[in-house]
């Protein structure tokens, strides 16, 4: 599955370091879905759906350029194509680190 989500953030406020916030998301993916059935041959369905995630995380900063950045996102898409229809969801957990040149 590949897509591409336009998110939007909203920022709780800021505590000491730390900024915590949650986010909601809504876009479309591109779904290639193979399936090989015993003794029966295989089956291929390719669509599109849309996409919707929800989310929340937090910015902790360590100095003026140094961020540490953790998240969790639900996200499901959806696919009805060829006979087919299903949901595929997924529970994503985040973490990083950013640094301001």
């Amino acid at each position: 599955m590949s897509g591409l989500v336009l998110n939007a953030l909203y920022d709780i406020g800021q505590f000491s370091n730390v900024t915590p916030y949650f986010l909601l998301g809504y876009g479309r993916a591109s779904v290639d879905t193979k399936y090989d059935f015993p003794n029966r041959g295989r089956a291929e369905i390719d669509g599109s759906s849309e996409i919707i995630q929800a989310g929340f995380g937090a910015d902790i900063f360590f100095d003026e350029r140094t961020t540490f950045d953790v998240k969790y996102r639900f996200r499901r898409a959806g696919l009805n194509a060829g006979g087919l229809d299903a949901d595929i969801d997924a529970h994503i957990l985040e973490r990083g680190i950013r640094y301001a040149f």
